[in-house]
């Protein structure tokens, strides 16, 4: 399957648009940010780790989370980047505002892995409806 994955660029605007709404500081670890796009797409000698979409969205949400590439509001961003990443190719996340702060939380706490974010998306992800126009 070929999907869309985010690129730097647009992870970097995703995170100045939520430091414009919701405040923090400014601030970028460059290299941080290649490691965190490139992870959902990273192969290794030809074995892919993470295959399916949801995979490669708890893939980027943990990365986001636990790397952090900016100075602040790395788990906003995780959160934010991760549905973005999804509704480029064709779901979205449903969940409750507080559903989202605690896994963001569980994550950084190091109480979740990729394959606990992979479930929990399971749970909480659903395919966009198509408009023919």
């Amino acid at each position: 399957m070929n999907y869309v994955y985010l690129i730097k660029e647009e992870l970097v605007n995703i995170h100045d648009a939520i430091l414009s709404e919701s405040g923090g500081d400014q601030g970028i670890y460059g290299g941080l940010i290649d490691l965190c796009v490139e992870s959902p797409q990273r192969e290794v000698y030809s074995y892919e780790p993470h295959k399916t979409l949801l995979e490669k969205a708890a893939a980027l949400m943990y990365n986001v989370n636990t790397l952090h590439p900016f100075v602040d509001g790395n788990k906003r961003t995780a959160y934010v980047a991760t549905n973005v990443f999804l509704e480029f190719n064709g779901c979205t996340i449903v969940a409750t505002k507080e559903e989202g702060v605690e896994i963001a939380l569980e994550i950084a706490n190091g109480n979740m892995d990729v394959n606990d974010i992979t479930s929990w998306l399971e749970e909480h992800t659903r395919e966009m409806p198509t408009i023919d126009l």
